[in-house]
């Protein structure tokens, strides 16, 4: 199996400046391992971003035209029989790689690890940042006008979504999470039960409407104390060790994958550069392991 990796140089879905930088940094680093095609795509640098937070269409013109090239690319790369590594950047670059996914493969589902569900509306949002709308979007509860570039206008079925690590859900997100009947799976369930449980579990969960699926990683799942290099860190969350070990845990399913996504690194944010180790760590782990898989026949 062949990767190509993508870096989606994107903060345009947060009020916080930083993320956009992420890619650069990391596809940098990740030429000490990784000898594969790589292309970097990054926002216009002369947009002036919308922090009114009373806003709640924030950013949507912009967010559009970059999501829609990199809709475009990833596409592309599909059709050349590669399997796309995508680096955030913050996870509104997700609608574009999820519909992607979903134009490009059949029976697509979603296994999204964060501390965020995602799952807001612009009904619903509190701040109408839109990288805390994108599973909502996808899944094609409103928000029509995020994913215009998606031309058969075809949605992944919310029960073939799996949210792992939830720990900061708004009371209305919890209301669309519950209607749309999301498949949940808090932090504390990945403390109590394993990492290898709750990713088998999830899968399980999800797969009963999906055969194939996309996997988001938000960095914010980690606990702050541990690596704080995100825009909108939440406490409680994973170690280290665990987090190397859902990405073990989520390569034991590589032949079930379609795209793997690693999201919401803000380099600004990240003085150690605890951060950065931590999802080269993961990205190495993941591209090494892909590569190596022989296709099928």
């Amino acid at each position: 199996m062949k990767t190509v990796v993508i870096g989606a140089g994107s903060d345009l879905g947060v009020q916080i400046n930083g993320a956009s930088s992420g890619p650069i940094q990391l596809i940098r680093d990740m030429s000490s391992f990784y000898k594969g095609e790589i292309i970097s795509i990054a926002q216009n640098t002369a947009i002036i971003k919308n922090r009114n937070l009373a806003e709640k269409r924030k950013n949507e013109i912009e967010i559009n035209s970059f999501n829609k090239v990199l809709y475009d690319t990833l596409v592309e790369k599909y059709q050349a029989g590669l399997f796309p590594v995508t680096i955030g950047g913050d996870g509104s670059v997700c609608i574009a790689s999820i519909l992607a996914s979903l134009k490009s493969n059949d029976n697509v589902g979603v296994i999204w690890f964060g501390a965020h569900p995602s799952y807001n509306t612009y009904d619903t949002t509190p701040t109408g940042n839109v990288h805390g709308m994108v599973l909502s979007t996808v899944t094609g509860q409103k928000q029509e006008e995020l994913r215009v570039f998606n031309e058969n206008g075809t949605v992944i079925n919310p029960t073939s979504v799996s949210i792992v690590g939830a720990r900061s859900i708004d009371q209305r997100e919890q209301e669309n999470l519950k209607y749309a009947n999301v498949n949940i799976f808090s932090t504390d369930d990945i403390k109590s039960k394993g990492a290898g449980s709750i990713v088998d579990e999830a899968f399980k969960a999800a797969s009963e409407k999906a055969q194939k699926f996309h996997v988001v990683f938000n960095l914010d799942l980690i606990d702050p104390t541990v690596s704080i290099g995100v825009s909108v860190p939440e406490d409680n969350g994973i170690d280290e060790k665990m987090a190397m070990e859902l990405i073990d845990a989520i390569l034991t399913h590589a032949r079930e994958l379609v795209a793997f996504d690693v999201v919401e690194f803000n380099p600004t944010k990240d003085p150690d550069r605890k951060t950065e180790q931590i999802a080269l760590n993961m990205l190495a782990k993941m591209v090494s392991t892909l590569d190596d898989l022989p296709d099928e026949n």
